[in-house]
């Protein structure tokens, strides 16, 4: 839907903290290859528990917001 309408979005992959290394990459490349995700989507690693993203979730909110 979001991509039909031209809406900009972002990935934010919630449980970064989960992951090892190699897990996260695995991960993230499996993202960034999925076929519903535009190849310039910005995908973000995310972390509650340790506030890993959390700025630049915000900033990535502030900028969408005021496109």
């Amino acid at each position: 839907y979001l991509t039909q309408t031209g809406l900009p979005f972002a990935v934010i992959a919630t449980k970064a903290d989960k992951l090892n290394k190699t897990e996260r990459a695995k991960a993230i490349n499996a993202l960034q290859s999925h076929p519903a995700i535009p190849t310039d989507t910005v995908i973000l690693p995310f972390s509650a528990q340790n506030g890993e993203g959390k700025d630049e979730l915000w900033q990535l909110l502030y900028r969408y917001a005021f496109q």
